[in-house]
């Protein structure tokens, strides 16, 4: 009886770690879709941009409000102004709207750094 009770236990655990994993992964996605956009609107030569989206990172920031805010840093690779392929490493800051985080809609792009 308590090794069923441990493995039901145990069972719990794994399945919210594996649910708020695949939450973090999905909020990861908007936000790597969110700054591709953004980034586009600023590259001189928007359709040679390849994205490396292994280099996307996301690491929330302290607030002093209840609303998180989020980095993600991406690095691209574009043509610049002479034409020669660059590869450049983008900070862009989001800020939650205190909506559905899982939507696009819910984050609003505060700054983007080169």
């Amino acid at each position: 009886m308590k090794k069923l009770l441990l493995i039901f236990i145990t069972a719990i655990f794994v399945s919210c770690g594996n649910k708020q994993s695949e939450l973090t992964e999905t909020r990861k996605t908007v936000l790597v879709e969110l700054s591709k956009k953004e980034i586009l609107n600023r590259l001189k030569s928007p359709s040679t941009a390849k994205f490396v989206d292994s280099t996307a990172n996301i690491l929330k920031l302290k607030s002093e409000d209840t609303l998180s805010s989020y980095r993600l840093t991406i690095s691209v690779d574009a043509e610049n102004t002479y034409g020669a392929m660059t590869r450049n490493k983008y900070m862009v800051i989001f800020k939650d709207q205190g909506g559905d985080s899982l939507s696009a809609n819910n984050y609003k792009v505060t700054n983007v750094f080169d």
